[in-house]
């Protein structure tokens, strides 16, 4: 899998942003993998530097120089992921070329295997023809799909879908007197779809 830096400075607090500017530039500094890289420093480390002077002057309490401060973070934030994209491109996924960028390495998103929907229940609403569908919340999913079709149940049946992102629906107006057969999917990312067990219940 091709390695990309983290660029989210975001969600770095004002302390944290500085130590990793520091470390970027003085990282980059002199850095023999990255020898063109060092003219473009110029603009982050005096971004950096004004961002110090303007963090000790907002730590007083002052609305205006804490305005100035938060501009300063923005400008810092923006020139850090810049200068990280140049990286990113010029070093072509060579891991080692991105470590020693001191810029951090990107963390492979957390492949999440969806289980089956669990305590799959079909139960009679307040009203006739009213259907409750409800299951465990299922870690993960993004969404859920609930289906039902008369019976009786062939490979061939057509299903009713309802989609929703809760785990929780009342399905209503249903013909009365026939035989339902339902089931519901967790529905996750990269196109996961789980399944429950088919359930039936008589509409009455």
């Amino acid at each position: 899998m091709k390695k990309e830096l983290a660029l989210n400075f975001r969600k770095y607090n004002d302390s944290e942003l500085d130590e990793i500017a520091i470390y970027i530039c003085r990282k980059l500094t002199n850095n023999e993998d990255h020898p063109d890289i060092e003219p473009l420093l110029a603009p982050v480390r005096i971004t950096a530097e004004q961002f110090q002077h303007a963090r000790r002057d907002a730590s007083f309490g002052d609305t205006q120089k804490i305005l100035i401060k938060n501009d300063l973070k923005e400008k810092l934030i923006s020139l850090l992921r810049e200068l990280g994209e140049i990286i990113q491109l010029k070093s072509k996924g060579d891991e080692w070329l991105l470590i020693r960028s001191g810029f951090e390495i990107a963390k492979p998103p957390k492949k999440t295997v969806l289980e089956k929907p669990r305590e799959f229940e079909v139960l009679p609403g307040k009203n006739n023809g009213q259907i409750i569908l409800q299951a465990k919340r299922v870690k993960g999913a993004k969404a859920y799909l609930y289906q039902y079709t008369p019976g009786p149940l062939r490979a061939d049946n057509a299903w009713e879908t309802v989609n929703s992102t809760k785990r929780k629906i009342v399905i209503s107006d249903l013909p009365l007197g026939i035989n339902f057969f339902f089931r519901m999917a967790a529905v996750g990312s990269r196109n996961q779809v789980v399944y429950s067990e088919i359930l039936s219940r008589y509409i009455a």
